[in-house]
This record gives C-alpha cells, structure tokens and sequence, in this order.
C-alpha cells in the first residue's frame, strides 16, 4: 500500500480514505495460513492526511486465519483485527535522519523520504506483533482430558485423576 505526498498535500489537511489488500510472506518467518491454506491477507482501511510535514494515518486492518486450538488441538479458523494510530515525518531533502521530536522517548519515529509512503512493511510488522498467545476454537473450550486424551467438546469421560502429587496431598485433606 502507497500513499503519494502531491495527491494528500492537495487536500490541505483533510483525512482521504484508503483501502487495500497486503498478502503477508515471509521467507524467514513462519507465518500462520489463511482458511485457504494460502498466505493470509490484510485488508487495509486507513484516512490519512498531510500536516505540517507528517503523514497522519488512523484506521484498521482485518485478516482471517487458521490455527490450532490451544486447548482441545482442533483446527480453526479465526479472525485478527487490528486498529492503528501512526505519524510519519516526511523529511525533506537535504535532512538527515535525525529529527527533534517533542514525544516521549519510549515512543517510535517513523520517517520517510520521497513522495511516496510505502505501508507494506508497518503493515506486515502490526501483523505479527498482534498474534495471539493462544488461539481458542470458542471461549468455553473444554480442551482434552489429561489422562485419556479424550476430547471434553464431545464426549466426557470418566476418568479421575487420583494421581496426586504427594506435596499437595495436605490440600486436599482440608477439602473433606
């Protein structure tokens, strides 16, 4: 995704709506398959405008996925959402990298120069940051039973672990 400086400049300062598809690869990176087993697709809705040498852009992205479930080991799809905020100094020429900025030292700083803002990569990082620590098939996933491996979604079993670890045993005394 491309947004050129002449077509926001133009627009003196108003949010222009944009929308697009990034495929997410990686040759190095193990990236999650979309539903079609293919590499998944962004797609990309964002207002951007020109402001005093920075490109403001605000809006979301969506992408849909397959994974295992954490608990019960099946299959499913789900879906990432993502909404973002960013500023991008556009540095004119003749200007180094190196910019006074007034935020907070923790924050990033994003520049760009030329006429054109390439998205792909900001895109494609937010991407992989916002994977989930465990993906679940549905909120009350009952998961496999630790001892028989029988899946609780679908049938429960009757197994009950009296396997108790010996340090712990005073606990359950004070259940009776």
């Amino acid at each position: 995704m491309e947004l050129f400086v002449p077509d926001l400049k133009k627009a003196g300062g108003r949010f222009l709506d944009y929308h697009g598809e990034i495929e997410i690869k990686d040759p190095e990176i193990k990236v999650p398959p979309g539903p079609n087993g293919k590499f998944p697709v962004l797609k990309v809705f964002l207002k951007a405008a020109y402001v005093n040498n920075r490109i403001l852009i605000k809006g979301n992205w969506q992408t849909e996925l397959t994974g295992e479930c954490s608990r019960c080991l099946e299959q499913t799809d789900y879906t990432l959402k993502e909404s973002f905020s960013e500023e991008f100094i556009h540095l004119q020429a003749g200007e180094s990298g190196r910019v006074p900025y007034a935020g907070s030292e923790h924050e990033e700083q994003y520049l760009f120069k030329g006429e054109s803002l390439r998205l792909d990569e900001y895109f494609k990082h937010s991407f992989f940051i916002s994977q989930p620590l465990k993906i679940l098939c549905r909120e009350d996933c009952k998961g496999l039973c630790p001892i028989c491996g029988q899946d609780r979604n679908k049938s429960l079993c009757s197994c009950t672990d009296e396997n108790i670890d010996q340090r712990w045993s005073l606990l359950k005394k004070l259940l009776k």
